[in-house]
């Protein structure tokens, strides 16, 4: 159910790649004459929007970029405005790419177009991976019956699918486009088993990409991820954080210890989160004169929309914000929460005893699990 997330060389190689130039170019497009072509950097970080493009007109079938990138290769996005508007993600490499832009027709879908550097390791192996997704995404389309339209993956096939991304990193260590897929998916992996067949991937790249920028960035998240994950699995001592309510009053969760309470982390904008909150409303009210509390964690900094939110939906319980962007959430870190919504049940003794994470279990437990703690708590 939950579906909302929150989208590196020894000295004689990066001296290879010191000033990292490349040009893209792109020919025989003469079906795009005269349309607008822009070409994006991505971010090394999926959930971070792209900066503002390069733009050039198609002439003559064809079109050309040039810039720097800061590592050997780069995700890159083009979206070319003709009659139709088409976008495809590639990944560049330093020096020249030549990009050849593939028609592609399906039955259920118009026509697209994907855009791959000929000749480029790299390229072949966004490919092999891209080719597992539409195999996942395909054959569970036909399981649902749902030939088309947008589509998300159940937590089993998800598993699935991250399982074999690791299997073809692990066979692919000296690529440095294994090493920006492993660091795309440890941004979404919330549970501990993920992150050790990460950590356990990375620990498998050659010494280069482990000593790159961008191998040091991902050793430490992930190492710290992996930290903060079992330092809030059921049986450990609840973090202690101070946030401040929707009424501008500080709250320390350890007001209260004594009372068993679920710590819900949600946003406005997480549509599993409004889908669950109606269930949640009723298990709060149905057990709150008993003492359960529920303290409402929105991460957005849209506060006028938070509060708006509130008043509309009759939230009554323990409503807090840290009033920031999802990406610079402390109390986010401190739990390891990276996916939405993530709920932490704890005890009267302030003991972690159900993490939705941990069990991912749709939640189903969560009741039985709130009625056990009132029970032995009176």
């Amino acid at each position: 159910m939950k579906a909302c997330y929150i989208l590196i060389l020894n000295f004689i190689c990066l001296n290879c790649f010191a000033q990292n130039n490349f040009i893209v170019e792109a020919k025989n497009l003469v079906q795009f004459n005269n349309a607008k072509v822009y070409f994006y950097i991505e971010d090394n970080d999926p959930r971070v929007y792209s900066e503002k493009p390069d733009s050039v007109v198609i002439k003559n079938g064809e079109f050309k970029f040039s810039g720097v990138i800061n590592q050997p290769s780069q995700k890159a996005k083009i979206i070319i405005k003709a009659k139709e508007v088409f976008t495809s993600i590639m990944v560049i490499d330093t020096g020249f790419n030549d990009v050849q832009l593939q028609e592609v027709e399906t039955i259920n879908f118009p026509k697209y177009y994907i855009a791959n550097v000929i000749n480029s390791k790299a390229s072949r192996l966004k490919q092999q991976i891209d080719s597992i997704h539409n195999k996942y995404v395909n054959a569970y389309r036909k399981e649902v019956n749902k030939p088309s339209g947008s589509i998300s993956l159940p937590i089993r096939i998800q598993q699935k699918y991250f399982k074999e991304q690791i299997s073809i990193i692990k066979v692919n260590p000296h690529d440095f486009y294994s090493l920006i897929v492993l660091n795309e998916i440890s941004k979404y992996a919330s549970m501990l088993d993920q992150q050790e067949l990460i950590l356990n991937a990375f620990n498998n790249l050659n010494d280069n990409l482990k000593d790159s920028s961008l191998g040091r960035d991902l050793y430490r998240i992930v190492s710290e991820s992996l930290n903060a994950k079992n330092s809030t699995k059921a049986g450990q001592v609840v973090p202690v954080f101070k946030v401040e309510t929707i009424e501008n009053q500080l709250f320390n969760n350890s007001s209260l210890n004594g009372n068993p309470y679920l710590i819900a982390f949600s946003a406005t904008w997480c549509l599993p989160c409004l889908e669950m909150q109606p269930k949640l409303l009723e298990l709060y009210n149905k057990y709150k004169s008993q003492g359960f509390k529920v303290v409402y964690f929105n991460i957005d900094d849209n506060v006028n929309k938070w509060k708006e939110h509130v008043i509309k939906r009759n939230l009554t319980w323990i409503n807090v914000s840290e009033k920031t962007k999802p990406l610079e959430s402390k109390i986010c870190k401190q739990f390891n929460v990276v996916a939405l919504p993530t709920y932490f049940l704890v005890n009267s003794a302030g003991i972690i005893d159900y993490n939705s994470d941990e069990a991912n279990d749709n939640y189903k437990n969560l009741e039985s699990k709130v009625k056990k703690l009132l029970i032995s708590k009176n």
